[in-house]
């Protein structure tokens, strides 16, 4: 079993061998995506212990609730997020559909006056 996992690392396969060989992930995204371990101020303080079924659920409740709302907002900011990028890409077409327009009407006048040269000769 071990000389398949080390051929399947030596080949980029598998957990080990992917990190191993290639030194870490390809994509970059997924490179930000690494969750690192929370520093001393940011450790949350442990939960208090429950002392009946009823408590244990209304804590279990609360800590869906309490995660619920982080994920409604994270959603939330991805959108605003994504929003903007829509944003700034429209006014990027726009600014490039003008771009095109002015070169056009420039390539219309010089035909038009090679056109012209042309015919007075």
């Amino acid at each position: 079993m071990a000389t398949t996992h080390n051929m399947d690392a030596s080949k980029g396969k598998g957990k080990r061998g992917a990190s191993a060989s290639s030194g870490g992930a390809k994509d970059p995204k997924q490179a930000n995506k690494r969750k690192r371990a929370p520093s001393k101020a940011q450790t949350p303080a442990p939960p208090p212990v429950a002392e009946d079924a009823k408590d244990q659920l209304e804590m279990r409740r609360a800590r869906n609730r309490a995660a619920a709302a982080k994920c409604r907002k994270k959603r939330k900011d991805a959108i605003e997020s994504y929003e903007e990028q829509c944003e700034a890409q429209e006014a990027l077409n726009a600014s490039v559909v003008q771009q095109i327009a002015r070169v056009n009407a420039e390539i219309t006048r010089i035909t038009s006056s090679k056109k012209t040269s042309k015919s007075s000769k």
